[in-house]
């Protein structure tokens, strides 16, 4: 592992001189084919290998963890070595791949559609956190994994990045296994119909019936149970097609993501409205800091009431995490969960849950030591790092 994540979000991996010195290179493998014969798991954090030394020294082991994270451009696999590094790990049951990967097509010959996808029928737990969307959808073209039953996905752009990566073509591909080509401008102002509004405007149950998963064309993990989506940036429309293709999911997750995602849930009963979106799903985990009155009301006292009528199961958790200072009317809170009675409602207020963390941390480290190191100069002690963040200080 290699702590400074910072360095993963340059094109280039620093410092250079060590750019050629991957771990388990051929020179250190050459001499032993097998030179790890019993290797379970393996995690490399911002530490960067000969990839197609590891494909060939992984063939003759059972890997069933594989955590690859934070590597820039210059030092992650090509197309073809990460499908060769898939194809030698027959028996992985846990992918996670952040911040690293084919980054997506740089020419029509180096697309992820001109290979063929690696089946992996152990694979259960997948975790993408992606960067832009051509990597995230070359990930998920490689893997067939029909027995997946875990899917966490992420936005691990860089935060200061002028613009949002559009999970859009994301969400579709993970929901129909078909490319959206038409859906990378992210129109931020999309919002889904009301209810209730006239027919020539189409109704929610329309979207959800022009983005519905079609036969021939099945989700790319049709046996997922939980899902987590976080800092996700999309329209209605992809988020209502991967929604619907959560037949068998019965824990849902949405982190810094949109009320769209909650709305994606909302069945409509008008004649024209289909089977209910994710049916299965008992357990809703909500964490958004810019979360309104008007959207806990909505997520409490309707959202399962509406899905119920339209043959869904009840909710029996509700988790949802609040910041207290955007709750004007605390008691508008607790009208809202007892609203409910059926269903387990907690809310949380991250303010205070914060509070009583940092309250429990403070007999382990010291506030001064702890700045100092952060420092230039201090116990970190990487120059590329400590150089950038010179310049801002300087800035400022």
């Amino acid at each position: 592992m290699r702590c400074n994540d910072y360095v993963s979000f340059s094109r280039r991996f620093q410092p250079r001189h060590l750019r050629d010195l991957g771990f388990l290179t051929p020179y250190t493998t050459k001499s032993r084919k097998n030179l790890l014969p019993r290797l379970k798991h393996l995690s490399l954090r911002g530490v960067h290998v000969d990839w197609d030394s590891l494909s060939d020294l992984l063939l003759d082991s059972s890997l069933s963890t594989l955590e690859l994270a934070s590597h820039p451009k210059d030092v992650r696999p090509s197309m073809s070595q990460f499908r060769k590094l898939l194809s030698s790990t027959p028996s992985l049951r846990s992918l996670s791949v952040i911040g690293t990967g084919p980054e997506g097509p740089g020419s029509e010959e180096d697309s992820a559609h001109n290979y063929e996808s690696i089946h992996l029928p152990h694979l259960n737990k997948v975790t993408m956190g992606y960067r832009t969307e051509t990597g995230a959808r070359s990930l998920f073209h490689f893997l067939d994994a029909p027995n997946a039953t875990s899917l966490t996905l992420e936005d691990t752009s860089y935060p200061a990045d002028p613009s949002d990566v559009n999970a859009g073509p994301i969400l579709n591909y993970l929901g129909t296994k078909q490319c959206d080509g038409n859906d990378h401008a992210l129109d931020t102002t999309q919002q889904p119909p009301e209810a209730g509004e006239k027919r020539r405007k189409r109704s929610i149950c329309e979207y959800h019936s022009e983005s519905s998963t079609p036969k021939s064309s099945p989700s790319v993990f049709p046996r997922l149970q939980e899902v987590t989506l976080r800092n996700i940036k999309s329209t209605f429309h992809p988020l209502a097609s991967f929604i619907r293709s959560l037949s068998n999911v019965t824990h849902l997750e949405l982190v810094n993501t949109s009320m769209l995602a909650v709305q994606a849930l909302v069945p409509y009963a008008t004649p024209a409205a289909i089977s209910c979106p994710c049916p299965k799903l008992s357990s809703l985990f909500i964490k958004d800091s810019e979360l309104r009155a008007q959207d806990l009301d909505f997520i409490v006292c309707k959202l399962s009431h509406s899905r119920q009528s339209m043959g869904a199961r009840e909710l029996d958790q509700l988790d949802i995490h609040v910041d207290a200072s955007r709750v004007a009317d605390a008691h508008l809170i607790a009208a809202a969960a007892a609203a409910s009675p059926d269903s387990k409602v907690n809310i949380i207020s991250d303010s205070e849950s914060e509070s009583d963390s940092s309250d429990d941390d403070t007999s382990f480290f010291d506030e001064e030591d702890e700045e100092a190191a952060y420092r230039p100069g201090g116990v970190f002690n990487d120059p590329e790092f400590d150089a950038y963040w010179s310049m801002g200080i300087a800035a400022h």
